[in-house]
């Protein structure tokens, strides 16, 4: 997508984002808060650690009634509330990511897991949740795509308002095709530009016929096709023609 075309996305709410902006890496990274997501991934896969730490340290407990009075431990089978209070802050945070990405998935595993912690829970139920909703954010962002422009493709798209100033000052409407028609080329394909650029030949071929007055039986001059326009085209010029041999 190349130019600034839209009003920004009601369902996308990263900062600037507009529909039809070509964005640099950068821009991609900070509007999508990267740094902060990568933290989020950190902290969950943290905490499914911990707990799988403590777990460990309560099944051998178990399995050996002298080892807790030995290392002086009691170990719950059951979240503390530094726990919650950490946890909650996380999924908050996990909104907001969901949120921005459009993680619908992700949005389900937050509300059960709120839900969840409602409720008494136990340790390998809380760390369930904390695994599902890690895999949430991992699996979900496998299906959010970027397309990463050539780079000597991506300077001539940047660049096509100064490079297309003559044309675009003598046919404002023609920008949109413009656009597309050099974003398609530096997309790839090749079909698709070669119509924008054949409906931005439309915007020259109706100018003329508007200056001559051109009348098209039954259509607007919008809908009518190339072959009617050229032929009003013609026959008001012949008709200048002959005016202008007789006087």
């Amino acid at each position: 997508m190349a130019s600034v075309r839209d009003f920004q996305s009601v369902s996308n709410g990263a900062v600037a984002w507009r529909p039809g902006k070509l964005w640099s890496l950068w821009d991609i990274m900070m509007n999508y808060q990267i740094f902060g997501f990568c933290h989020l991934l950190q902290a969950l896969w943290a905490e499914e650690q911990e707990i799988r730490q403590r777990i460990s340290l309560m099944e051998a407990q178990r399995a050996s009634h002298s080892l807790g009075a030995a290392l002086g431990i009691g170990i719950s089978d059951h979240p503390t509330e530094q726990d919650r209070e950490r946890i909650k802050g996380w999924l908050q945070y996990a909104t907001q990511q969901a949120d921005l990405l459009e993680l619908q998935a992700a949005h389900d595993r937050i509300s059960r897991f709120t839900g969840r912690l409602k409720f008494k829970i136990n340790l390998q139920d809380y760390l369930a949740e904390v695994r599902a909703l890690l895999e949430a954010f991992q699996d979900g962002i496998h299906y959010k795509y970027f397309y990463k422009y050539p780079q000597n493709k991506a300077l001539v798209l940047l660049k096509f308002p100064s490079d297309w100033k003559p044309v675009l000052d003598k046919f404002a409407a023609a920008k949109d095709e413009v656009s597309e028609a050099i974003d398609c080329w530096a997309g790839g394909h090749s079909t698709a530009c070669v119509f924008h650029l054949m409906r931005l030949a439309e915007h020259g071929l109706r100018a003329p016929a508007r200056e001559r007055s051109v009348r098209i039986p039954k259509k607007p001059l919008e809908w009518a096709d190339w072959q009617n326009i050229i032929d009003g085209i013609r026959k008001k010029t012949d008709a200048l023609a002959i005016k202008t041999a007789w006087t």
